[in-house]
């Protein structure tokens, strides 16, 4: 028997659903079962969130009947939307307040095109992280260490599921605020754009108009949907190590997400800077200003959660050494054993580290530093503005 098309498509995206809720859905059972552990690792759930969303480009998607086309169908469409808001900040050169609303956008967007190309030459880089600690994570054996490796697998869980599921409502909020714009505001589309023939005029083609602001609804739900699992799914592979703490794989994340941990520091310093400068430079009108601290603070809040994270993780791997001091008997084992506890003491001097050379370690020092320069920043303009 053949199903009806529309059956197949509603199974299609009843199954694409789950799997995007896979992350989640078994966050209360852990919860409220102390015993129990879950199957994968939070970067493995992540990224079959990925996969569900229909762009994730490694060598397995690609060779799945149209994933190909809708790759190309998400980057033609995501640089004709940079290009859009772009091309619409020649507009605002008169208006500063607006000039800076359209820059925290396009480097917001930019960031997000980056990404875009970054999982495209680079997500078989990315599975082979991710397989290596999912690979750490069945490394489980009998004996009475198994009790405690369970309950530091679920506390994992739950504290990053836990951040994941905050930060998800959070952007769930500014998506609702960023398409709601033209409700409550006097800006025509969610966000400032220019088509050629001014298509986005309301006045001279009002049904273009409508399909722009159903254009950009779709991209600002997709794409920033889409960064926000990204986002959870770079973090919680870094988090990862602090339970897996499987010391040769640091390295490589490092060398994996070097491209994205530069850009991610220049983008949210440069974000926090103008969201500031333009919140107090709107300051007389309450709505405008609400926008830029509202993206301040997702920014803040953004850095916060890669800083925590880079803090947990070194933290962690220094307690490596006092463990495995603890475990060194001389009486019992061999000499092999000795030798790979002597190995793991030495290793873990040395923290692990999250960071993208030439920029300094993630971590709450380096944070702080931030925070001050972009005040430092602030304050500058303030008073040549002044």
């Amino acid at each position: 028997m053949v199903e009806p098309s529309g059956e197949r498509v509603g199974l299609r995206l009843s199954k694409k659903w789950k799997r995007f809720m896979k992350p989640y859905a078994p966050f209360r059972r852990v919860y409220r079962t102390p015993g129990k552990c879950p199957e994968h690792t939070v970067p493995y759930l992540n990224r079959e969130q990925l996969i569900s969303t229909g762009y994730y480009p490694n060598s397995t998607q690609n060779i799945v009947p149209g994933q190909r086309s809708f790759h190309v169908f998400l980057l033609v469409k995501g640089t004709i939307f940079y290009s859009s808001i772009l091309y619409a900040a020649f507009e605002s050169l008169d208006d500063i307040v607006e000039l800076g609303r359209d820059l925290a956008f396009i480097i917001a967007s930019f960031f997000i095109y980056f990404k875009l190309i970054y999982f495209l030459l680079y997500a078989d880089n990315v599975d082979e992280v991710i397989n290596g600690l999912e690979e750490c994570y069945r490394w489980e054996r009998a004996g009475p260490a198994a009790a405690g490796v369970r309950s530091a697998k679920r506390l994992h869980y739950l504290i990053v599921i836990g951040m994941q599921i905050i930060w998800v409502v959070s952007m769930i909020i500014f998506i609702v605020l960023l398409i709601s714009t033209p409700f409550w505001t006097q800006q025509e589309l969610p966000l400032h754009a220019a088509y050629p023939f001014h298509l986005h005029d309301s006045l001279r083609h009002p049904r273009m108009h409508i399909l722009i602001y159903l254009s950009q609804s779709f991209d600002i739900l997709y794409y920033l949907t889409w960064l926000t699992v990204t986002e959870c799914m770079s973090v919680s592979i870094y988090s990862q190590l602090t339970t897996a703490l499987s010391v040769l794989l640091v390295d490589r994340c490092n060398e994996v997400f070097h491209g994205p941990l530069i850009m991610q520091m220049i983008v949210n310093f440069l974000l926090v800077s103008l969201s500031v400068f333009e919140a107090m430079m709107a300051r007389h009108d309450p709505k405008v200003a609400g926008q830029f601290i509202l993206l301040m603070i997702l920014a803040l809040g953004h850095l916060s959660m890669w800083t925590k994270f880079g803090d947990m993780m070194s933290q962690e791997s220094l307690e490596v050494a006092e463990a495995a001091y603890e475990a060194y008997d001389s009486s019992v084992g061999s000499k092999k054993i000795y030798w790979n506890i002597r190995f793991i003491i030495m290793r873990a001097q040395e923290p692990l580290i999250m960071r993208a050379t030439p920029f300094p370690t993630f971590n709450m020092t380096n944070y702080k530093a931030i925070l001050n320069q972009c005040y430092g920043i602030l304050t500058l303009l303030m008073n040549t503005l002044d």
